[in-house]
């Protein structure tokens, strides 16, 4: 017998919201027999040991290899770090419990019911997942690394400038082995290097969340723009912030879940909008035993709140940054006026047409979000 493991995906671009598909070979199997996949999900990047925390079972394809996607049951055990905004608002963050490491050990229950795991392990045990789904590969895949060093889509300063509030937080998401270094500079000329931490192994610190919005970084009095750059052994990109001072309406951070599985940031500055829609139900009392006590009475009251919040003006750069929030699963109001807020929302709109300037002149996108919760808390 000779048992085979084919780790994959192998290659590079592809966006966190891929399944995460590993395949199994068993050379004798035949139609009795049925392919195991246990599934580790771990901290520390050594091969872990003891029970996995799930066991998949699955029959073997016309070509004997049996293919399992474990994006969802991996995704079931790692959480969301929405909390990432809270004081120090100046302070590193680490991916804490919503990066971990993934290993998968596969085997096989022959004709007889014998089961034989731990047949092969997959490679790469520094593969690192985040919500269920593939973030990057390997140091090996070379393309995908590099690529990978900048968890978002954001427009960098030779593309276009990202417009942000006057006080308002902005944790960029950065891979801290890869990333070096990273400094800032204004335009009245001043410059100042930022900390990206320390080197480590462990995945709940190998992804982290650099503070550089207005709130967090210490700018001059009045400054107009200024740039980060991030370096890595590559080469650099540069991000360039307008700070924008918005003095009608209100302004709001929403953070979001993109494509490589860590949050990332847009901020609305113009009209805002906020509605309550109450449902209720009724029944009717029969012979009320006063004349001023109502026949029609009204139980189980309840109300859903939501907010439509414009972008203002953005250059057609930022269509990626809106589609990813279209497609992310996790969306959160941070932000209003430069006081932190810890709001989850769902964002409502289902279809978005991407503006172009040489039609439109100037693009303002309007999203409707609703908030996930109840107005009367029936959860506890």
């Amino acid at each position: 017998m000779a048992f085979s493991f084919d780790t994959q995906p192998t290659a590079a671009g592809l966006s966190a919201r891929s399944p995460i598909i590993y395949a199994v070979t068993e050379s004798t199997a035949n139609d009795d027999y049925k392919y195991i996949l246990d599934v580790f999900i771990h901290d520390a990047t050594a091969a872990p040991t003891g029970t996995a925390d799930y066991r998949l079972v699955c029959s073997p394809d016309g070509s004997n290899v049996g293919k399992f996607d474990v994006s969802k049951v991996a995704k079931s055990l790692i959480e969301p770090n929405f909390s990432i905004n809270n004081s120090s608002l100046t302070s590193i963050k680490n991916a804490n419990t919503s990066c971990r490491h993934i290993t998968c050990k596969g085997g096989y229950i022959d004709d007889s019911g014998t089961v034989n795991a731990n047949q092969a392990t997959s490679s790469g045990v520094g593969v690192l997942t985040t919500e269920g789904y593939l973030d990057w590969n390997q140091a090996q895949n070379s393309a995908w690394y590099v690529a990978g060093s900048y968890q978002t889509d954001m427009p960098t300063s030779g593309t276009a400038s990202i417009n942000i509030p006057t006080s308002a937080i902005y944790y960029f998401p950065i891979v801290r082995n890869i990333i070096s270094a990273a400094s800032f500079s204004t335009d009245d000329g001043t410059t100042g290097s930022i900390s990206v931490g320390s080197s480590s192994s462990l995945a709940s610190e190998r992804v982290r969340y650099i503070p550089i919005g207005t709130r967090q970084l210490s700018l001059p009095t009045g400054v107009k723009w200024y740039d980060v750059t991030f370096t890595h052994s590559g080469g650099s990109r540069t991000y360039r912030f307008n700070v924008t001072c918005e003095p009608k309406y209100d302004t709001y951070t929403v953070m979001f879940l993109n494509k490589y599985g860590v949050w990332d940031y847009v901020y609305f500055f113009k009209k805002s909008e906020e509605t309550m829609n109450a449902t209720k139900n009724m029944y009717r009392r029969i012979n009320p035993s006063n004349s001023y006590e109502p026949q029609t009475r009204v139980y189980a009251k309840q109300g859903t709140e939501s907010i439509q919040l414009n972008t203002g003006f953005v250059p057609e750069s930022f269509d990626e940054v809106y589609k990813q929030m279209m497609l992310s699963e996790h969306i959160q109001i941070v932000e209003k006026n430069g006081s932190t807020l810890e709001i989850p929302v769902t964002l409502t709109d289902n279809e978005i047409t991407f503006k172009k300037g040489v039609n439109e002149q100037l693009l303002n996108y309007t999203f409707n979000f609703e908030y996930s919760y109840n107005a009367i808390n029936t959860v506890w």
